[in-house]
């Protein structure tokens, strides 16, 4: 009887062993879920601090871009501006004759017209559907 009583002793302590390393397996899964999740949780807030250091940057690029020159840089510019305009005004006033001088048109007014009209055409076939040929003025 003491061999079968040893032998149902083993098979106990073998079955309380198998229990207890399946409960430790299950222990260290857990702990290594609970890890992955850890890690990702600080993965994605490292990521987001990133992102949003960029865009801080990006904001502070474009307020600094938009952002006035130089006020006496600009007024200096708008005074040669204005004296460059009165030269140009007093010039045309002191030339010696009142009336525009005759130029020559490099087009004449028949080509500028069918040149409108293509122009018109083309505008129109652009708006128009899709798939149109496009128009070209001929000479007659």
């Amino acid at each position: 009887m003491n061999i079968k009583s040893a032998g149902d002793t083993a098979f106990k302590d073998c079955n309380g062993l198998r229990a207890k390393i399946a409960a430790d397996m299950d222990a260290l899964k857990a702990k290594v879920t609970q890890r992955k999740h850890d890690r990702g949780v600080k993965h994605a807030e490292i990521h987001s601090e990133m992102l949003d250091n960029e865009a801080s940057i990006a904001i502070e690029y474009a307020v600094a871009s938009r952002r006035p020159r130089n006020v006496n840089v600009c007024r200096m510019i708008r005074t040669l501006t204005f004296l460059a305009m009165g030269v140009l005004c007093a010039s045309c006033r002191t030339d010696s004759s009142s009336a525009p001088m005759p130029r020559e048109s490099p087009i004449s007014i028949s080509e500028f017209n069918d040149r409108e009209d293509c122009l018109n055409r083309e505008v129109a076939r652009l708006l128009g559907p899709q798939g149109t040929a496009p128009t070209f003025a001929t000479k007659p």
